[in-house]
């Protein structure tokens, strides 16, 4: 009988065994979790190159759907599952996704932390975007102001050529 291992599964454990991304990317020291140190790296090198995507929720998403978890170990991007281990590719296979209501669950749940995120990141730009436009306004009141200025000088000037 043939052992199918997902193209997700095997993809992510070959990235893990290739020492290049191992700045970004590697197994913990006991071989059972592994961590993506550089989330800006992992999207901008990794994920292109093996996944035809830069979207780190996608990635997470995706193993959430394999029934990865995140550690409680405080490393927010440290991921295990139990027959996800360096040197074991023989358990691979035994990795299935989780059935399809528990992944709809988990993929709704990943959204709403996505949109959050995505929100809080808006609202900072908008916050960022209203001092622009202040400074603007201030930068536009003072030239104004120097306008007005020099049309005086030069209405004086022209008075003075006049005379």
């Amino acid at each position: 009988m043939k052992k199918n291992i997902s193209s997700f599964i095997l993809k992510t454990y070959n990235i893990l065994e290739d020492s290049k991304y191992q700045d970004i990317v590697s197994w913990s020291d006991e071989g059972k979790s592994f961590t993506v140190w550089n989330i800006g790296s992992f999207t901008e090198i990794v994920l292109p190159a093996q996944f035809k995507h830069n979207n780190f929720s996608s990635f997470v998403r995706q193993l959430n759907m394999y029934d990865f978890h995140k550690s409680r170990s405080g490393n927010t991007n440290e991921f295990r599952h139990p027959q996800f281990q360096q040197g074991r590719k023989d358990l691979l296979y035994q990795i299935k996704r989780k059935c399809n209501q528990e992944s709809q669950i988990d993929v709704i749940y990943e959204k709403k932390t996505d949109n959050k995120i995505k929100l809080q990141d808006l609202n900072d730009r908008i916050n960022q975007l209203g001092q622009i436009c202040g400074q603007l306004l201030q930068k536009n009141h003072q030239v104004l102001k120097q306008n007005k200025t020099f049309t005086k000088q030069i209405l004086k000037l022209d008075q003075l050529c006049l005379d």
